[in-house]
């Protein structure tokens, strides 16, 4: 598979969570941290959102409000081609730019508090990054302690540390939660 240029954003940002660099270890022959790699931990922890309804954020200037910012129902959306903003009809919706960062749709004309509904791709990137983490623990678990000549490298510091970040990316990743349906109705 090819990397996707819309994941760059939340690829850098999961490298920092993680620390994790292109070469972190190898295990196999193969190669740990790529692009590649870091997207099929975030692919892993997507959820597809389709028609959720986007919250308006009003400004207020003049005696007037304009209605030009949304902000998104959902964190670390995934931009470009697979974003797609929609009227109340299903229609498709342009003239707008997405901030990632912020979770914001900003349209470039006031939008008169019209609803506004988004599709597109979702990532928990606290639990992506718990994955990484707990996958780095795993691969640390083979070091061992050495000392010598007064000397210590105490390598099982290395797979605390990979688990505390790996508890601490889970809490932080929130609730999980599914939708379910019966099969005999």
């Amino acid at each position: 598979m090819t990397v996707r240029t819309t994941m760059a954003e939340l690829i850098v940002d999961l490298r920092a969570m993680t620390d994790a660099s292109t070469s972190d270890y190898t295990a196999g022959g193969v190669t740990f941290w790529s692009d590649q790699q870091l997207q099929d931990a975030l692919d892993a922890r997507r959820m597809s959102v389709r028609f959720i309804q986007m919250t308006p954020a009003p400004d207020y200037a003049n005696g007037a409000f304009s209605y030009t910012d949304y902000i998104l129902p959902a964190e670390n959306m995934e931009g470009g081609t697979l974003l797609q903003v929609l009227d109340n009809t299903g229609g498709t919706v342009g003239g707008w730019t997405f901030d990632r960062n912020r979770g914001v749709v900003t349209f470039a004309t006031d939008q008169a508090g019209a609803s506004r509904f988004v599709t597109g791709r979702s990532y928990n990137l606290n639990l992506a990054a718990a994955d990484v983490w707990r996958k780095k623990a795993s691969h640390y678990a083979t070091a061992y302690d050495v000392s010598t000549d007064n000397h210590s490298l105490k390598r099982s510091q290395l797979v605390a540390q990979a688990r505390e970040q790996m508890r601490y990316y889970e809490a932080m990743g929130g609730p999980s939660s599914a939708t379910m349906e019966r099969g005999d109705c």
